[in-house]
């Protein structure tokens, strides 16, 4: 037997040999970002304990993201075997094109994102990451471990930082991103330039040759997707659903003539306490009928989503038609003031609130039937009506000066519960 003797001084040299090598392997590790494609696949355990995890087998090595959900979707022939369902793995080099509905996928990290069709999107083997090819992108990071995901268009590199985003890709006009909620950073691989840091509500695109181009924020650009992401089945064309949550809506934001906004609000919570609400019951509800009115109640641990419906016009007397029809069951409308500031005040981390220093700023009181001007010789009766089945919400409003708010709750599975607090 060989035996090796130790002096002190060859202890100290195989010390710093050691120390070099550390500061080596976490000089890598930092280096490594978002979008270092290398796949890093850790050395097996010890083989003598039986608990320690064994190498990474080839066939799983490179699965980086899954199909997660889809709805209506249709995929063009070569990306049909790779998403034929949702749960199927998807693989570094894999290329999808989604050509009809909806698609949801989650990295291997736990970021979302959304698609739209027609869409093409490829995967690297960054396991945090999406190439987005053509198309139009929802991107919703909501953990910790899916923080640095990044969506790389043919013009722009886009990181998250902690947010909700959106990205459209048209390779002849070039890529453009809109930040809903939180913030990114922007930069272009074939440019030295500095990171462009975006925050809430903040835009930027570059066009087809990479110069920067004009980018004002299209809410409707992204309200399928966003419908889709919030549960609603269908919608008239009046109806925009916007991805992002405000805190307060004022008299500034949200105007139009012709189009109604709605924005999700309670992302699949279960309540705390209960809730007042005006209606529960199916049947058409008019302002000048007090009568079909009377005070109800959502309990408190009922799991759901609830959404604000917004008509805003310039100050000149328009009417707003509207239909939605929502995956869960209506649970019912909020159309009091009282009832709303009581909801604001029991969630007041996730509810939306008005600008209570502007008048004009209401929620549409159908109990009061205040306001009877004429519109083309007709009456202008505001009235909302719940379909039999509790899915389809019709609604018509006649806006002035006021800015009129209802707000509906939809019934979710116990399952999709989060906390009352974010």
């Amino acid at each position: 037997m060989i035996r090796h003797t130790f002096t002190p001084k060859r202890i100290a040299v195989l010390a710093s040999a050691a120390a070099v090598l550390l500061g080596v392997v976490i000089t890598a590790v930092l280096l490594s970002g978002p979008d270092d494609d290398r796949t890093i696949v850790e050395a097996p355990g010890n083989t003598s304990d039986p608990a320690a995890p064994g190498p990474v087998e080839p066939a799983q090595a490179n699965i980086v993201a899954t199909l997660t959900a889809e709805r209506e979707a249709a995929w063009s022939t070569n990306s049909a075997e790779g998403a034929s369902a949702p749960g199927a793995q998807l693989r570094a080099g894999q290329t999808l094109t989604l050509t009809q509905g909806f698609a949801e996928i989650t990295t291997a990290r736990g970021a979302v994102a959304v698609i739209e069709a027609p869409t093409t999107i490829e995967f690297t083997n960054n396991d945090n990451a999406i190439e987005l090819r053509s198309g139009k992108l929802i991107g919703v990071c909501e953990n910790k471990s899916s923080k640095g995901f990044l969506v790389r268009t043919p013009h722009m590199d886009v990181t998250d930082l902690g947010t909700r985003f959106g990205i459209t890709v048209d390779t002849s006009n070039g890529s453009v991103v809109q930040v809903f909620e939180g913030s990114v950073a922007v930069t272009q691989p074939d440019r030295s330039s500095a990171p462009r840091l975006l925050q809430d509500d903040a835009s930027f695109a570059l066009d087809a040759t990479g110069e920067q181009a004009a980018a004002p924020q299209d809410t409707a650009a992204f309200s399928n997707l966003a419908g889709y992401q919030s549960g609603i089945l269908s919608k008239s064309d009046s109806v925009v659903i916007v991805p992002s949550r405000p805190s307060v809506l004022n008299s500034t934001q949200y105007i139009s003539n012709s189009q109604v906004h709605v924005f999700e609000e309670l992302r699949g919570v279960e309540l705390p306490s209960d809730v007042a609400l005006s209606i529960t019951e199916p049947g058409r509800y008019d302002r000048f009928l007090p009568e079909n009115f009377g005070t109800r109640t959502i309990e408190a641990g009922t799991v759901v989503r609830s959404f604000v419906i917004r008509a805003k016009s310039d100050g000149r007397m328009q009417e707003y038609l509207g239909e939605l029809t929502f995956g869960g069951e209506i649970l019912g409308v909020m159309s009091l003031k009282t009832d709303w500031y009581a909801f604001v005040e029991q969630m007041p981390e996730q509810a939306i609130d008005l600008d209570r220093n502007n008048p004009s700023d209401r929620v549409q009181d159908l109990l009061e039937g205040a306001d009877s001007p004429y519109l083309g010789g007709e009456l202008a009766t505001d009235w909302l009506r719940i379909d039999p089945d509790r899915r389809t919400l019709t609604f018509r409003f006649f806006v002035a000066t006021a800015t009129d708010h209802i707000r509906v709750f939809v019934a979710v599975p116990a399952e999709a519960a989060r906390p009352s607090q974010p």
